[in-house]
């Protein structure tokens, strides 16, 4: 009788600490996708923000997202915002602000080679947080080119590598009617940000250590 009652009392302790783990194993994983949530609409409304860039100065804008923007750094890290150039308008592009390059894959960066159009990054904040120039071209590496294609093609956020296996870009499309008439709104640019599930799931492990 001695023996079975203290199975009983084992095993009612080992149901008892497996409902205590799976309530905080529930209690972080909605912890993880709030930050997550929160994460990915702090980018859509820099997304949506770029949208609006063609209408003031960029000296303005740029004191818009420096000044006016600390709780999206705050939660994004590292992010920026990039226009689809023209082969044609490289060339006054360059002559207004960063020359337009590319990796040269040894951890430097050479002037890219001529191409029908740009990915440019144009800002980014921190100065080089996303680990690229202000003037890096995301078109000239296939990976980043194959997510922009994808996140043009659906209107959707993609994501690319990057030499960091522990983060990635994170893409998501600036997009804007041309002409009233037009059956669909037409891509002008993008916004990135560097995304680092680490990063997003800190304050979810340090509550845990609590």
């Amino acid at each position: 009788m001695t023996l079975l009652l203290a199975l009983v009392l084992a095993h009612r302790a080992r149901c008892a600490a497996y409902r205590d783990f799976l309530a905080e194993a529930d209690g972080a994983r909605a912890r993880a996708a709030r930050e997550l949530q929160l994460y990915l609409d702090v980018f859509d409304s820099i997304r949506r923000l770029h949208g609006l860039s063609d209408r003031v100065t960029p000296e303005a804008f740029a004191e818009i997202a420096q000044k006016g923007m600390l709780h999206q750094q705050r939660v994004l890290g590292a992010y920026g915002f990039a226009q689809i150039l023209p082969e044609a308008d490289r060339a006054a592009a360059e002559r207004q602000g960063s020359p337009i390059v590319e990796s040269d894959g040894r951890g430097g960066y050479v002037p890219a080679p001529s191409r029908p159009a740009y990915f440019l990054l144009t800002y980014q904040t921190p100065p080089s947080g996303l680990g690229v120039p202000t003037g890096y071209d995301f078109g000239s590496d296939p990976a980043a080119h194959g997510a922009l294609s994808g996140m043009f093609r659906h209107a959707i956020f993609t994501v690319a590598p990057t030499p960091d296996p522990g983060a990635f870009l994170l893409f998501a499309p600036t997009l804007y009617l041309a002409d009233p008439a037009a059956p669909a709104p037409v891509p002008s640019g993008f916004a990135v940000a560097l995304f680092s599930p680490a990063r997003l799931l800190a304050p979810v492990a340090r509550s845990e250590e609590r």
